[in-house]
């Protein structure tokens, strides 16, 4: 008989587990709902394919950065491009390889997102510079970055 009643149990604990839902909450913790419950839980799912793209867009953009020019080595142009998290004065400059200022390419406002600028190899007066190492710099918000690059005739 205790043979019998174990093996209802099982039976039973088996059947009310199918019965069940488990749910990965946003704090990644799981949580079993029963499946009657399942129509009272409210789920936040995008309702355009645009706010979607914002949600993602918002989380790749959570740093300043600047990504490596392409082509490089180049002549006589190349593409320089570069994120920022937040709206704000952006300054592009290149430089030579002694540290003097070749070329201010942007110094304005500019909005949120993923940018690109081209340089097309020549000095603020507009003469082409000669081959060499470039650097390439990128302030935002009190932070400097900068990249190696390199113009080949």
């Amino acid at each position: 008989m205790k043979t019998y009643i174990l093996i209802f149990f099982i039976l039973v604990s088996v059947i009310s587990a199918q019965d069940m839902m488990r749910i990965k909450l946003k704090d990644g913790t799981l949580q079993t709902f029963p499946i009657e419950m399942i129509s009272k839980i409210t789920f936040a799912v995008p309702t355009s394919v645009d706010e979607h793209t914002q949600k993602l867009m918002a989380n790749v953009l959570q740093t300043f950065a600047l990504h490596p020019n392409y082509p490089n080595p180049f002549n006589p142009t190349t593409t320089i491009t570069y994120s920022i998290p937040r709206a704000n004065i952006v300054t592009i400059r290149i430089y030579d390889v002694a540290g003097r200022l070749v070329n201010t390419l942007y110094d304005s406002y500019q909005d949120v997102g993923e940018h690109r600028i081209i340089w097309n190899g020549r000095n603020s007066e507009g003469i082409n510079v000669s081959s060499g190492m470039y650097v390439s710099e990128i302030r935002y918000e009190g932070s400097i970055l900068t990249r190696k690059m390199m113009m080949l005739k």
